[in-house]
């Protein structure tokens, strides 16, 4: 948990008491978040042990732990953990540990973006980023900043709560692509471009649409910017060879894309 924002930035829910699940949710906190410059804890096992600590000190992180019996030097945590119990798991009873962990996906969801913090002045934790590095640290006010530009974080402070972002054509599609990478998937919505749709072969086509699609997944072909990489064409060759249109260019699978939309 980032503390001034209550922003839960990971968790694990282990049926072990080990230190393993502990070391993975650190791990994956760190390199999306930022190397913090003190991390608390309470007394715990799996705390004071070497393969948690270890990670710690090899990011140079100050690690600090409550004192014995002392709840209220961790009382954010403390209070999340009562937020979970009473907001979620009393009320649904999960019966398996699959049901626990994919109903704690939603509600952390939930608490992140949408629940309202008295402390954070009704606000959710999704508040404000601080850009360091290419990675990103949300929640701190102008005061913090100035305090922690002397160390070692650095960047502008963004105070969004959702980005909307216009696409259309290849362009567009980069700047989404761009977008999410540095933006969590509830911060930000994107609008494409539909004014370009038309009939085709019985098919609604949708370029713009569908090269943004392929674009946020990753399957974009990089060369033209549109379509898919490694795409076949024996649709198109035998059209050709019919007699049909081919004035606009459908690979196999991409028409597999524009089947399935017109379908529905």
């Amino acid at each position: 948990m980032h503390w001034h924002t209550r922003k839960v930035l990971s968790w694990r829910a282990p049926n072990t008491m080990d230190s393993d699940f502990c070391v993975e949710a650190l791990e994956e906190a760190l390199p999306r978040y930022g190397t913090p410059e003190i991390f608390n804890t309470d007394q715990g096992t799996q705390f004071t042990a070497d393969a948690f600590t270890r990670v710690l000190k090899e990011h140079e992180v100050t690690i600090s732990m409550d004192g014995k019996a002392r709840w209220i030097d961790n009382v954010f945590v403390e209070r999340l953990w009562r937020s979970v119990k009473y907001e979620d798991v009393y009320l649904r009873a999960y019966e398996t540990l699959a049901a626990l962990r994919a109903g704690l996906d939603k509600y952390f969801r939930f608490y992140n973006t949408r629940r309202p913090h008295t402390g954070l002045d009704r606000r959710t934790p999704r508040c404000g980023v601080l850009r360091t590095n290419g990675v990103e640290e949300r929640g701190l006010n102008p005061m913090e900043i100035s305090l922690k530009r002397g160390s070692k974080f650095r960047g502008p402070l963004l105070w969004n709560n959702m980005i909307l972002a216009l696409a259309g054509g290849v362009g567009g599609a980069r700047l989404a692509y761009g977008l999410a990478q540095v933006l969590e998937p509830e911060a930000l919505t994107i609008v494409v471009n539909t004014g370009d749709d038309f009939n085709h072969l019985g098919l609604h086509v949708s370029p713009d649409l569908d090269t943004v699609m392929y674009t946020l997944a990753g399957i974009n072909d990089p060369q033209k910017g549109w379509g898919i990489a490694n795409e076949s064409w024996s649709f198109m060759e035998q059209l050709e060879r019919l007699g049909g249109e081919t004035w606009f260019q459908l690979g196999d699978r991409d028409l597999a894309t524009n089947v399935e939309r017109t379908a529905d």
